[in-house]
């Protein structure tokens, strides 16, 4: 019996550095099996745009609704899964949809819609807790991408499993013209930068990384991947805090949607610094660490979860992320090649796409 898979909570299968938008485009282009139909939701900015839009064999529904959005969806869902033909899950990102939404949810379940949750980042105070467990209640099963998380969810519920994010373990063989063009563009050498990847939002720490690195003085470059506007008051913020336009050195590049060249430039880069400081097992990092030799990272227990003796770690404090800027620069090529293997083995071993599906599959022949 076919599947059909209704995701719910990310901005759509797009192109995005998004938290959800990220797992889900990958998921999806990694899976195989032609049993299994994905549809991903929208929000369309007028009634006339309501379509199911077919993009790489997956079904976008674009919806209208500025205050209904989500029960339109759920509505959607609704109408498919009189389909008996089909097996029909719905895979909810993310806990804060509210209790009127709860309540449809149950409605679905009477038509034998299973219902999959991962909250995603769980910011912990009493209204939230109420959401998380309200959803928690109407929900046949849990995944979430955090050991530390998954201890607290298992209070709630037994049918909880934790199922990190992937990673590719496809190797960069030489720098191709679009990347070099890139690079030329911002005048960026191959080993001669340290990258940092990420929304520009404020848990990502600009202020923080690109003082430190000035301050460390050396002569490498900060290559800064992150859709950053310049007319919004944060970039303002952080320009007045840091005077970066000052230093030769730090370069915002923008973004860099296509996979293959953000590898690339991971792949030559001399380290990259993780930003993120949100309760997560951040995609990113996974992503440098199958590539990229030296991973600078936020010292915390989400962290070391996932990158274990196979990164250098900074905290917040003043100098810490300087120190291990002077370190990584002493470094040989022999201290290189030894943090680089580390972290292509633990990728390897455990955050391939691959294993990541399989357990997601797992799941999903538990629930029918």
């Amino acid at each position: 019996m076919k599947k059909n898979i209704f995701i719910l909570g990310s901005k759509g299968y797009a192109k995005s550095y998004g938290y959800f938008e990220t797992f889900i485009n990958n998921f999806i282009d990694n899976y195989e099996g032609n049993d299994t139909k994905f549809f991903v939701f929208e929000k369309s900015s007028t009634k006339e745009n309501n379509i199911d839009e077919i993009r790489n064999g997956v079904v976008c529904p674009k919806i209208y609704g500025k205050f209904l959005y989500k029960a339109m969806c759920l509505y959607y869902v609704y109408k498919r899964s009189k389909d008996i033909t089909s097996k029909n899950i719905l895979y909810i990102l993310g806990y804060k949809h509210g209790l009127i939404f709860n309540f449809i949810i149950k409605k679905l379940k009477k038509h034998n819609v299973k219902v999959i949750l991962n909250p995603g980042r769980i910011k912990f105070n009493k209204f939230n807790e109420l959401l998380l467990k309200t959803i928690i209640k109407n929900s046949d099963y849990i995944i979430c991408a955090s050991r530390t998380n998954e201890k607290y969810l298992r209070t709630l519920t037994d049918n909880i499993s934790y199922i990190s994010y992937g990673a590719s373990t496809e190797d960069v063989k030489e720098i191709d013209k679009t990347t070099l063009n890139l690079m030329d563009r911002y005048n960026i050498k191959p080993r001669e930068y340290y990258l940092m990847v990420g929304s520009f939002v404020k848990h990502n720490n600009f202020e923080y990384i690109i003082n430190e690195f000035i301050n460390s003085g050396i002569d490498k470059d900060l290559v800064i991947v992150s859709n950053y506007d310049e007319r919004k008051k944060y970039y303002k913020e952080i320009l007045k805090l840091t005077d970066f336009k000052s230093n030769k050195h730090i370069k915002f590049v923008g973004s860099i949607y296509d996979n293959d060249i953000l590898r690339k430039i991971r792949k030559y880069s001399k380290g990259y610094i993780q930003c993120n400081s949100v309760n997560e097992t951040n995609y990113s990092l996974l992503e440098s660490l199958s590539i990229t030799d030296i991973n600078i990272v936020l010292d915390s227990e989400y962290n070391r979860e996932v990158a274990k003796d196979a990164a250098l770690y900074y905290d917040f404090e003043i100098g810490s992320l300087q120190k291990v800027l002077e370190k990584v620069e002493k470094f040989r090529s022999k201290e290189f090649n030894e943090y680089g293997d580390k972290a292509k083995e633990i990728i390897k071993d455990e955050y391939t796409w691959d294993i990541v599906i399989k357990k997601h599959e797992k799941i999903f022949k538990k629930l029918f």
